[in-house]
């Protein structure tokens, strides 16, 4: 192909002058055009090293969404790969909320894990989330919007970087939960089409027909079992000294945890609030119902 197009040479280098110049090229560069942009910055570029022992608990929860890679059946026969959002704190790695779900993500079930988070640990300063419309839900993580959960809980948010797992320490987590405990259910499938084992390898229809799935009160029982499991087992990380997430986690406060003892308070701070709405002729339409609000008080808000 190379003679072909360079007719007009009289005499092209030895194979070996190409493979010489090729051998040159550096990785970095080759990475780029061979693999592209996602694969060069993943493998090449530089990343900043977190120091976990400046960091202190509750300083900044990691929340994001898992489906896992296991087939389960509810009570009504149907077949589906259940779901769990997830809040760790950072400086620890301790799970401080979860819910599992059947259904999945949506920006309820952030609010309702996350709720379940500061009942059993407290509010944290800060969160990193993901870039997903249920988590940056307008009356949610939001700082733009004073009436947003976070502005009104003092929660400063950070957004990951968008397609970068490495930003988010929670990706680890649920591969290591992934890889070390559920691997071992008899209804894994795995992640990928071609590691599925044989036995699993049928319509859904056949799977509940062999009975092959898990029922998924069992599971919601083994999901809790393992998170408990990983939240009292040493970890090796940075930061972590050899020590569980408990331990770490309980030990590591600089600053007095931000508790709200009332339900009732806590309850009115996480509640969902709309976007601003215009006053009309009829008052202001109420979206979730499709029908107007009015009183004579709206009168002098019209436009």
């Amino acid at each position: 192909m190379t003679c072909e197009k360079h007719k007009d040479m009289e005499k092209l280098p030895e194979v070996s002058s190409f493979r010489r110049r090729l051998n040159k090229i550096p990785d970095p560069v080759r990475i780029l055009r061979d693999s592209g942009k996602k694969a060069f910055e993943d493998t090449c570029l530089p990343y900043i090293d977190v120091d976990y022992s400046r960091m202190y608990s509750n300083e900044q929860w990691v929340a994001d969404h898992h489906v896992f890679d296991v087939l389960v059946e509810d009570d009504r026969g149907r077949i589906f790969r259940p779901w769990l959002s997830a809040w760790l704190d950072r400086r620890s790695r301790y799970i401080t909320g979860y819910e599992v779900n059947s259904c999945e993500p949506n920006s309820d079930i952030v609010i309702s894990s996350f709720a379940k988070a500061c009942i059993k640990c407290g509010i944290p300063d800060g969160v990193l989330l993901d870039n997903g419309k249920d988590f940056k839900a307008y009356d949610l993580f939001n700082n733009h919007n004073a009436m947003s959960v976070a502005s009104q809980m003092g929660i400063k948010v950070t957004n990951a970087i968008v397609k970068n797992a490495k930003a988010k320490p929670i990706e680890r987590y649920f591969r290591t939960v992934e890889e070390k405990y559920f691997a071992a259910l008899p209804c894994y499938i795995a992640g990928k089409p071609h590691l599925r084992p044989e036995k699993m390898n049928m319509t859904n229809k056949k799977l509940k027909l062999k009975g092959l799935c898990m029922k998924y009160e069992k599971f919601l029982e083994i999901a809790g079992l393992v998170i408990s499991e990983m939240n009292n087992t040493p970890h090796s990380g940075k930061g972590m000294d050899g020590k569980t997430p408990y331990e770490i986690y309980t030990s590591h406060f600089t600053k007095p945890v931000r508790v709200v003892r009332n339900e009732d308070v806590l309850n009115l701070l996480l509640q969902r609030t709309s976007r601003p709405v215009k006053v009309g002729r009829n008052g202001v339409r109420v979206s979730a119902i499709g029908l107007y609000y009015y009183n004579d008080r709206l009168a002098e808000w019209f436009g």
